[in-house]
């Protein structure tokens, strides 16, 4: 391969560069025709030709006409106020409206093949139904395989076996007990209120610190 292999003429500045200093395509394995400085100094002149002179604090929805804070609008980094023209509220009702009879009020979890409801599937703003492919139960169940090694049969015998309480405090839970495990070993040990994991989360589960804090409280309750 040849010196002049490895250089390009840029189109803007008609200078001779090596290849490295061009811009690669996305949708190719080619470079691009200008340069890299040449790019970011063009960015930069339609920034501070299009960008707006003064921040706003409010603007008003192209769709409901109503003024609203610029906190209620999507970024839109190429508008010239740096916000979406309709607010969040609107913009999701537009989507919905576009999706039109692709809504559905039921659908099948190909992973427990059950016909639920679209309330029990999750949002996804990019699905044609914008609904999750799986069910909220399949989904949590997905991630405390993937996060612990345990399917739903574990987890059941697991639960059974703290007769469907927290293996700290002894209480039912209302919520799902979450899987604790052994931070360094990933065994788990056991299912666990969400007050009582977040506890030993704080402990660091240093048998230290907790033996400190029981003292703690034991010498101040003698105080009162």
């Amino acid at each position: 391969m040849n010196a002049t292999d490895l250089m390009r003429v840029c189109k803007r500045c008609h200078c001779s560069k090596p290849v490295e200093q061009f811009p690669q395509r996305t949708s190719s394995h080619s470079t691009k025709n200008i340069c890299t400085d040449c790019r970011d100094k063009r960015v930069a002149e339609w920034y501070s030709k299009n960008a707006s002179t003064k921040e706003i604090t409010e603007k008003r929805c192209g769709y409901c006409e109503a003024v609203k804070p610029v906190s209620e609008f999507m970024r839109r980094r190429w508008s010239q106020d740096g916000v979406s023209a309709t607010c969040r509220k609107c913009t999701l009702e537009l989507n919905l409206q576009k999706a039109g009879s692709k809504l559905v009020a039921e659908k099948i979890c190909p992973t427990c093949r059950t016909l639920k409801k679209a309330s029990e599937f999750g949002f996804k703003a990019l699905a044609v139904d914008h609904l999750s492919r799986n069910c909220k139960d399949c989904q949590r169940w997905y991630v405390i395989k993937s996060k612990y090694g345990i399917g739903k049969r574990e987890y059941e015998l697991l639960f059974q076996s703290q007769d469907g309480k927290c293996a700290i405090c002894k209480r039912p839970s209302v919520e799902p007990l979450a899987v604790d495990h052994c931070h360094g070993s990933l065994r788990v040990r056991g299912l666990l209120c969400d007050k009582c994991n977040k506890g030993l989360g704080q402990f660091e589960d240093n048998t230290a610190f907790m033996l400190n804090a029981i003292s703690y409280i034991d010498m101040n309750r003698s105080k009162q």
